[in-house]
């Protein structure tokens, strides 16, 4: 899902500012649109902590759509409650066709951002580094608890102190339910996932996520998205077509390069995140992140 910054004055009018969700989470403001809902910031009366507010309507026509939405991200999150790396479940209720989900609040520093912060010319290696190992053990922690995030990119991941977390479950599948999964953005999907008879089921759930990932990581060392398009069929074809020559060609790290091969391959050839776990390039390097942390304001 994604949100657009609305940390203007648009929140004056909103009827949600002011909302006790479940008597326990004060809605203060808006923080984010997007396409299924908003995102607010809350506060937990009762443990004095800034939660994110995630606001499901389902009032319009894709009502249906929105509820199978917030059915994945909640049933994510509590399978996925005790892994340090995802956002907290907090609260969740429904009140007059609206859905509120209350995670834990992780701040709004995302791998966008950061990118961003860093002028589009790439992280410095070692955090970069530092991103790959935190994210591809968040993943595979997640995998571990039979989910898959389906719509891994730069906006869902967050840099806290210790690492990242992942954020908006949204497009999750979780074992052991019917899924309904409404996979992510199409700029981060996978190839296979935008033929015709493509079949989404716990293996190539966790496929997609190695592409997003792969993707992620590759935005956040060069800068620059890989793919072109000035309309979504024709970014679709782009990613249809992927050269994996072409599109690491300014990866002068070969360890890196190695990994993010593995991880943007064909379906039946790509990398497990487990697999990129054993790579050069993740068990290469020092820990020096803490010493960046401040200097990127984490």
């Amino acid at each position: 899902m994604a949100f657009t910054d609305k940390t203007d004055h648009t929140e004056l009018k909103d009827p949600v500012i002011g909302h006790l969700v479940g008597g326990k989470i004060h809605i203060a403001r808006l923080l984010a649109q997007g396409s299924f809902g908003n995102v607010y910031h809350g506060q937990h009366v009762e443990k004095r902590a800034p939660c994110a507010v995630k606001v499901i309507d389902l009032m319009s026509s894709r009502s249906d759509e929105q509820l199978d939405i917030a059915v994945n991200e909640v049933d994510a999150l509590r399978k996925l409650s005790a892994l340090p790396n995802v956002a907290t479940l907090e609260e969740v209720e429904s009140v007059n066709d609206q859905i509120f989900i209350c995670s834990e609040y992780c701040g709004n520093t995302s791998l966008q951002t950061l990118v961003h912060r860093f002028q589009y010319r790439g992280l410095p290696a070692s955090l970069h580094r530092h991103v790959s190992r935190s994210l591809l053990r968040t993943v595979a922690a997640v995998h571990s608890k039979g989910v898959a995030h389906c719509d891994i990119k730069l906006d869902n991941i967050l840099l806290v102190p210790d690492g990242v977390r992942l954020i908006d479950f949204g497009s999750a599948w979780v074992a052991g339910r019917s899924n309904l999964t409404q996979l992510g953005a199409v700029a981060f999907r996978s190839p296979e996932t935008l033929y015709e008879g493509f079949v989404l089921d716990n293996h190539s759930a966790r496929l997609i996520d190695s592409w997003g990932v792969g993707l992620s990581l590759l935005c956040a060392a060069t800068g620059a998205f890989p793919f072109d398009g000035a309309s979504v069929y024709q970014l679709i074809e782009s990613i249809k077509r992927v050269n994996l020559d072409d599109i690491l060609l300014d990866i002068e790290d070969s360890p890196l390069a190695e990994m993010l091969r593995g991880l943007l391959s064909p379906a039946h050839e790509r990398w497990s995140v487990e697999r990129a776990l054993k790579s050069r390039y993740v068990r290469g390097g020092s820990g020096v992140f803490r010493r960046l942390a401040g200097v990127i304001g984490l």
